[in-house]
């Protein structure tokens, strides 16, 4: 994790294109004796079968650009990585 002042909230801005309409969040965490609370960011894309872009702006500044990246799939984002789909795909059994 990136230090954060004492008291202050870390917070990630995450802003997604789609069919060149961007909207943006800004995912904070607060801290807490021993904890702090994550919440997942959710953005619907519409009829959009992909997000086109995805741009974050880590605590301290630095910045992340991803995209394509395919709609209706839960991802874990981490600093300098690559996504993670968080919902493996369920291969059928059958031929």
């Amino acid at each position: 994790g990136v230090p954060c002042a004492r008291g202050k909230r870390a917070q990630t801005r995450v802003a997604v294109t789609a069919e060149g309409r961007t909207r943006v969040q800004v995912h904070r965490v607060s801290p807490s004796y021993a904890s702090g609370s994550l919440v997942p960011l959710h953005f619907g894309l519409g009829a959009a079968p992909a997000a086109e872009s995805v741009e974050i702006v880590w605590p301290g500044g630095e910045r992340q650009r991803l995209g394509p990246l395919p709609g209706g799939q839960v991802y874990r984002l981490r600093r300098g990585g690559a996504p993670e789909d968080m919902i493996p795909k369920v291969r059928s059994a059958r031929p």
